[in-house]
């Protein structure tokens, strides 16, 4: 899937007022990429300025903070705790390099020391002081990480890896109404992304831009998805915590912040449609005249596959383009697309190029529902 970011590159603070109620809705979003002592990340601060720009069209003030030292972000939280207070939604997004030292949570600096275990942790802010800046916040609180990238450590002292964990901890916070989404599960990494920014950032901007109104629980829903199918399942959102009252996201954006090739393209010609909720076989075969396949169940949207040059369109919940390069990967034997089934189970199709063929599995909960060999020799 190739996209294009449109972003007007900023290297200062920004702090903007975009809302006529100036404490409605207050974001602090941080972009560490130039690490003097750890491992210098390629989109961070690329990710910072998308973000800045998807929660401004939200409604949010933004204050925005790129390449910060130790003593700038413990000014940032500072700072954000008194902007925050009595505000109905306070969000933090952090995109940079995070640790886990000895199962608590760090996120580093620019300018965090990585000399011994002592260093690293004293020269980062521990995950507690994130929390703990949401205090003044009256109603909903988000913390989003996108961090813990790589190790950091990877080139360092032996002491400092035996300590440190790959990806970060829970954390069982104890402030009321805070939902952390963390952009892969407990203990496993996070990837910065083979183009502008990260794959979490973009379902995030995607998942909240993309319709008029969305709310925030089928948002984190779909950011989930977006993000598994994105990596082939490589990496995974996590989100602990709980809200108690429901937020809805509306944008005043006159064009996507990324333009998607997926965006408007539709599925065209002879079409075969397989009824979930009646279908009763577990194999079939796609006619040879069929140029897209229609899966549908009651009450939920359908979804519409066809074959493109070298690869296939998905259009469901969001739209993706799998290339062949991913469904003939050996390592997983081919690639998936992520999405609820109408009781909100975990649905997946799978596209696998088996001889000269394309096929299609169709799973719920881990399990195959129906295989399908389509006439497409998509990948020859």
């Amino acid at each position: 899937m190739i996209k294009t970011i449109m972003l007007a590159f900023l290297s200062f603070t920004v702090f903007t007022f975009t809302s006529a109620h100036a404490a409605d809705r207050i974001a602090l979003i941080i972009g560490n990429s130039e690490y003097q002592h750890a491992g210098r990340l390629n989109n961070p601060k690329n990710d910072a300025l998308l973000a800045d720009q998807a929660l401004t069209s939200l409604g949010f003030e933004t204050l925005l903070q790129t390449d910060r030292s130790l003593d700038a972000l413990k000014e940032d939280l500072s700072r954000f705790t008194a902007l925050s207070e009595g505000a109905e939604i306070a969000l933090i997004y952090f995109a940079g390099h995070g640790i886990q030292i000895e199962q608590n949570n760090y996120l580093l600096a620019v300018d965090t020391k990585t000399d011994d275990l002592d260093a690293a942790r004293n020269s980062s802010i521990a995950m507690e002081a994130f929390t703990q800046a949401f205090a003044a916040s009256a109603k909903t609180k988000l913390l989003m990480l996108d961090a813990c990238r790589n190790n950091p450590f990877a080139q360092d002292t032996r002491s400092l890896n035996s300590n440190t964990t790959r990806g970060l901890a829970r954390i069982n916070h104890e402030v009321s109404d805070l939902m952390v989404v963390y952009a892969a599960q407990p203990n496993k990494v996070a990837l910065d992304g083979n183009g502008d920014n990260s794959p979490f950032l973009e379902a995030v901007v995607n998942s909240l831009t993309e319709k008029n109104d969305v709310k925030l629980s089928d948002a984190l829903i779909e950011i989930t998805n977006r993000v598994k199918t994105s990596t082939n399942n490589r990496q995974i959102p996590y989100i602990e915590g709980s809200l108690s009252s429901n937020v809805v996201f509306s944008h005043a954006l006159s064009q996507p912040l990324i333009t998607d090739q997926t965006g408007g393209f539709e599925c065209k010609g002879k079409a075969q449609e397989f009824a979930m909720n009646s279908f009763k076989e577990d194999y079939a075969d796609v006619s040879s005249n069929i140029s897209q396949i229609v899966i549908s169940e009651t009450s939920a949207q359908a979804i519409n596959i066809c074959p493109i040059d070298k690869g296939v369109h998905v259009s469901g919940p969001f739209g993706a383009q799998l290339n062949c390069e991913a469904i003939l990967n050996s390592k997983d034997d081919g690639v998936g697309y992520y999405y609820p089934d109408a009781q909100g189970n975990d649905r997946h199709l799978w596209f696998y190029h088996g001889g000269d063929t394309a096929e299609i599995g169709v799973y719920d909960e881990g399990e195959q529902l129906l295989w399908m060999s389509t006439p497409w020799n998509i990948c020859k």
